[in-house]
């Protein structure tokens, strides 16, 4: 979460690497911004398991990072924050996040040499561009799309869970709150997880619950003027969100699919 503003008005940003579209809040737009000029096009926005049509408004003026920047097309969702910065942002530089920390820096892809320094195997999603990393749970290894946009814990396809036996303890029925909708779900522990070169144990983790049919690993965004997406990249059984993250200094190579884990 960072500080900006939005048309002039100071507003709360979350950079989102789960999300390949910019969005803003229609409740900041009504309150603050309703001179912006609505596009002829709407985007469509895929959630956990449903999607929308939403309006999109055209060159959204906003300053971030000391940086006056124009943001060309901005899809209005309904949203608890004012503005979310898609992975176009990610692209061409090195992001660092130290989570523990609550920092953020960016720098030149020049700075480091994350094709010598990687530590976790990451891959673009297939279907999507976005980056999915190397895990292993409970000693199986499989593909997790990285969202630093998710502040939850991991959230699983079910039939993976049940096919590998990962459900180990008992579950609690909760649910998941999207950008489109709220679904039943069922949270258990997941014994041991492998990224890099650190495990943890005991992580939290979210299944849908039986019966209940998502999109994960599906586009998470898509216009008439969106490119089509290609095939390649790696198949994701879920999501990787910050209830891992939070424990790293995470150092990402968005365009290269490279990234750097350091635990303090």
């Amino acid at each position: 979460m960072i500080d900006v503003t939005i048309e002039g008005v100071p507003a709360k940003a979350m950079l989102d690497s789960g999300a390949n579209l910019n969005a803003i809040s229609q409740d900041f737009i009504d309150a603050h911004a309703s001179h912006l000029k609505k596009s002829r096009t709407k985007v469509t926005v895929k959630g956990v398991s449903g999607r929308e049509e939403f309006p999109i408004y055209k060159d959204v003026n906003v300053t971030m990072f000391g940086q006056d920047l124009e943001l060309p097309e901005v899809a209005a969702l309904g949203l608890g924050i004012d503005l979310i910065i898609g992975s176009g942002f990610f692209q061409g530089i090195i992001v660092q996040i130290d989570y523990p920390n609550n920092k953020i820096q960016l720098a030149p892809k020049s700075s480091i040499d994350l094709k010598k320094h990687a530590n976790v195997k990451m891959r673009q999603e297939r279907g999507s561009e976005m980056p999915a990393v190397e895990v292993e749970l409970n000693g199986k290894k499989t593909w997790l799309m990285l969202d630093t946009g998710n502040a939850g814990n991991l959230f699983l396809k079910r039939n993976f869970v049940i096919e590998n036996d990962l459900l180990k303890s008992d579950t609690i029925e909760t649910r998941v709150s999207g950008s489109v909708e709220v679904i039943n779900t069922e949270s258990f522990i997941i014994e041991t997880l492998k990224i890099g070169p650190y495990e943890l144990e005991g992580v939290p983790a979210t299944i849908p619950e039986d019966g209940v049919a998502t999109n994960l690993a599906d586009s998470r965004g898509e216009t008439k003027d969106f490119s089509r997406l290609r095939a390649k990249g790696v198949a994701t059984k879920g999501i990787l969100g910050y209830d891992v993250l939070k424990h790293f200094i995470v150092t990402i190579d968005y365009e290269d699919f490279r990234a750097h884990l350091w635990a303090q």
